[in-house]
């Protein structure tokens, strides 16, 4: 929280406020995205390896499985529609940094599924280590780079450093979780049956909450500007302080 509200600042100053309206549009969706992807994947992963311990390679198989499924529904959502998406709320990079995002998007599926098994494990130390190494790696690449070249930034630049922190973070995550991780892939018709019988209930769930959570974004983009949007979410992050 506190890495993120400080690189919060820092883009408020160094951001157009177009261009910090379309970034708070970026973090809205790929928010959506990891919060309902967690939803259909991540409690389903820690009932299954709590009760069934000796069965962690076709569990992990199948988290996996339905992780990459889901990214690659996400990926092909934004490459049918980022466009689309640009045309209809009058923006101009929304589309260029969301198909950034993609390559994170992928990158993810292992630092999702590493928070996984912490969770699983009860290993509540190494998730905030984790988070903190994302989140840290972040906020040093942007103010490395801001000193390198000064205040003259672009987004798509500010959008593939925050790619290279997920990278990184992932990296660091598969050394602390690579004795916990499977030793092989084996995939059961049963267990992937069981994973959606129990993960859809709360994928729904949080695709309507989200889709509550984001409204107020979307509606100021689709009826005002991205420069409203960029003030809007000033006013909420001053409120949740």
């Amino acid at each position: 929280m506190l890495a993120g509200f400080i690189i919060f600042l820092i883009l408020l100053r160094v951001l157009s406020k177009d261009d910090m309206g379309i970034y708070v549009l970026y973090f809205t969706i790929i928010t959506a995205f990891e919060v309902t992807r967690d939803g259909l994947i991540k409690n389903t992963t820690i009932r299954y390896m709590r009760l069934s311990e000796g069965e962690n390679n076709q569990i992990q198989s199948t988290a996996i499985l339905f992780n990459i499924i889901y990214s690659l529904c996400f990926i092909s959502l934004v490459l049918l529609f980022a466009e689309k998406l640009n045309f209809l709320w009058d923006v101009v990079d929304l589309a260029k940094v969301l198909k950034i995002y993609c390559i994170a998007a992928v990158i993810s599926i292992l630092f999702s599924h590493f928070e996984y098994i912490f969770q699983a494990k009860l290993l509540f130390k190494r998730i905030f280590f984790l988070y903190a190494t994302k989140q840290f790696s972040y906020l040093l690449l942007i103010v490395f780079y801001l000193i390198l070249r000064g205040y003259s930034v672009s987004l798509h630049k500010i959008i593939i450093l925050h790619v290279f922190a997920i990278l990184f973070s992932t990296v660091v995550g598969f050394f602390i979780a690579r004795k916990y991780m499977l030793t092989s892939f084996t995939f059961q018709y049963s267990n992937i049956i069981s994973f959606w019988k129990y993960g859809r209930f709360v994928l729904f769930t949080n695709i309507c909450s989200q889709a509550f959570i984001t409204a107020d974004h979307f509606l100021l983009i689709s009826f005002l500007s991205a420069p409203t949007v960029s003030i809007y979410n000033v006013s909420v992050w001053v409120a949740y302080l």
